[in-house]
């Protein structure tokens, strides 16, 4: 049993998970049968939050690399804006696997999904864009900073 920790309580009205959820995946260090695997186990978190949450649980299922926290940002599809985290907890951050110089997001879903939705007088933050998961080197559309560690 892989126990689960909900820290992330301001999303009050987000749409839960099923654990069934498919979305396509950038990088190639994770075999597509252990990305289904680590998902299943995200049955009950929020979409577009527990970032922190769906990292831990990767972590404990694949053993690879260290959980994150820190800055992240998606750029636009029009390269005209961006969306994301900057590092400021315990209210704005974004977490990840750091494996090198590799990144693994199952939370990154739900970032490009929010940014799609979310919007300014100019309109959407981020357009053009699928959400992905990320299990691979950091494609130039995306920025991560990694500022600790989590214990």
């Amino acid at each position: 049993m892989i126990k689960q920790t909900n820290f992330s309580k301001i999303a009050i009205d987000d749409p839960i998970m099923t654990g069934n959820e498919k979305y396509l995946v950038v990088g190639d260090i994770i075999p597509e049968i252990w990305i289904r695997k680590v998902m299943q186990h995200f049955a009950g978190f929020k979409v577009h939050w527990n970032c922190i949450e769906k990292a831990q649980v990767a972590h404990q299922i694949l053993n690879m690399g260290v959980v994150v926290v820190g800055k992240m940002h998606v750029m636009s599809g029009d390269k005209k804006s961006m969306y994301g985290f900057d590092f400021n907890p315990p209210l704005e951050f974004h977490s990840w696997i750091q494996w090198g110089e590799n990144v693994i997001d199952f939370a990154l879903p739900g970032v490009i999904e929010k940014g799609l939705i979310t919007a300014d007088e100019y309109g959407p933050y981020l357009v053009g864009l699928n959400p992905f998961i990320l299990a691979g080197k950091v494609p130039s559309n995306l920025y991560y900073e990694p500022m600790e560690i989590v214990r």
